[in-house]
């Protein structure tokens, strides 16, 4: 990828041959407000011109190298004895390597050049200063030929077309994006929410009335489609339960320590006037900490979800059965519910092969058994099942309900159990859906939720 304002050797002058090993880490921030750290490293290719290292030295953009690197480029230095001087880029000087060729390799797709560095006349002020040399032009690995500038004015400098991510909020940290979850699958930024035996993945995008959806289980991959439909009328916010997906792993888990993530999660956001979306397991942690300030939901939407005690030999039994110790490793060793959940009968209906890798890959060794505990955690949560009965009989009786589910995956009838429980509630069956409805027609599921919102919520909060 180029940089938007790179013009061929237009900023570089004769006798000037300077590169550097680095690549951009994606999604870890940093003080300045680019959004990823420079690291050296071997190897590359020369995909990115200079001055836009300049940008980020001149951004403070820490360089990291374990110190390998940095030995071998002063005894590189020593043997080969390259002149080099300081000049001034931005507001930090840096060294300038005379002859020096190191190639660059740009691993990130969204390298802003940083907003505070302008380029007047085409080129940066140490460029300018640059002392021209007796021959030559900025040297990769095939050296361009060099080209009189055609860069416009201060004033006119093209916009960067990938902004800055958005700020850290405070008590969040920045989180570097694992190889396995690409930006093409994933397009979401995700902090952390540090918490007491580890930290917590959150994802928040959008902008509008609040969306908080709960998953406790699998991990936040489920509500992708649905939350790209979504963020241009709705604030989403997901998190990944502790033990699972991007979160810290976890040796031990249970519905309580993902009810108190939720709750933890909707303090350091400050959710207010928010509408609470649950899935799954998620019915009895999200409900159970939104019951802790029940003032700030405006309404519920039950995706294929409970909100009781479990009873009956069925229901208790696939419980006991999918949480025992002898399915949680047989599942390790197998991958049983990764391969089940990445297919159309699970989530992957609509995803491609990239997908349905990272679906799974999220759901592997440690957070894969923290799901197992999170199904053995649902038969012995008697304190959860009286906080959320008491938030569903008293402060939340009132709210306005939608409930969506698949079309092939209520067998225990929870649909009808929850439209005894609201009389006024909405229902909403997907056709040939299963248990992951939003994942199986989230065009249907999306503008479901954006009508009853309007009509239901949005509505009743304005009168």
């Amino acid at each position: 990828m180029e940089c938007p304002c790179y013009k061929p050797n237009s900023r570089i002058r004769p006798g000037l041959k300077v590169v550097l090993w680095y690549s951009v880490t994606p999604g870890r921030r940093t003080e300045s407000s680019h959004g990823g750290a420079v690291k050296v490293r071997d190897g590359g290719s020369p995909r990115q011109p200079l001055h836009c290292l300049l940008h980020l030295l001149a951004a403070r953009v820490p360089v990291h190298d374990g110190g390998q690197r940095r030995r071998e480029s002063r005894e590189t230095l020593r043997e080969e004895q390259v002149p080099r001087r300081r000049v001034d880029v931005g507001h930090r000087r840096v060294p300038e390597l005379t002859e020096l060729v190191v190639p660059i390799e740009l691993r990130s797709p969204l390298l802003p050049c940083h907003p505070a560095v302008r380029c007047p006349g085409g080129e940066l002020p140490a460029l300018r200063r640059a002392k021209r040399g007796a021959s030559g032009s900025m040297v990769t690995r095939a050296s361009a030929p060099r080209a009189r500038s055609t860069r416009p004015a201060a004033k006119d400098h093209p916009p960067c077309h990938n902004p800055p991510p958005a700020p850290v909020l405070p008590g969040m940290q920045p989180t570097t994006r694992p190889a396995w979850l690409p930006k093409k699958v994933w397009p979401f930024d995700t902090t952390h929410l540090p918490l007491d035996g580890g930290d917590v993945a959150v994802t928040d995008v959008g902008k509008g009335p609040a969306l908080l959806l709960v998953h406790t289980g699998t991990w936040s991959f489920i509500w992708r489609d649905v939350m790209t439909r979504l963020r241009a009328d709705y604030r989403c916010v997901c998190l990944d339960a502790p033990g699972t997906g991007q979160s810290t792993p976890r040796r031990e888990v249970t519905l309580k320590t993902a009810r108190d993530a939720v709750a933890a999660v909707i303090e350091r956001l400050q959710l207010a006037d928010y509408t609470l979306v649950v899935h799954d397991l998620g019915g009895i942690a999200g409900i159970a900490a939104a019951a802790r300030r029940p003032d700030r939901v405006r309404g519920i939407v039950a995706v294929n979800t409970f909100g009781w005690k479990p009873k009956g030999a069925a229901f208790r039994g696939m419980l006991g059965l999918v949480g025992s110790a002898f399915m949680r490793e047989v599942d390790v060793a197998m991958g049983l519910i990764p391969r089940i959940g990445s297919s159309a009968f699970g989530a992957g209906r609509h995803m491609d092969a990239e997908s349905r890798r990272a679906y799974a890959a999220g759901l592997t060794g440690d957070a894969l058994r923290a799901f197992h505990r999170y199904m053995h955690s649902a038969l012995d949560s008697e304190d959860l099942y009286e906080e959320v009965a008491r938030a569903l009989r008293g402060p939340f009786r009132k709210l306005p309900l939608l409930t969506i589910f698949g079309e092939r995956n209520d067998p225990l009838g929870f649909q009808p159990q929850w439209k005894a429980l609201f009389p006024q509630a909405e229902q909403t069956v997907v056709a040939g859906g299963n248990h992951y409805p939003m994942c199986d027609d989230p065009d249907l599921v999306a503008r479901t939720i954006r009508t009853w919102h309007r009509e239901r919520v949005a509505a009743k909060v304005a009168s």
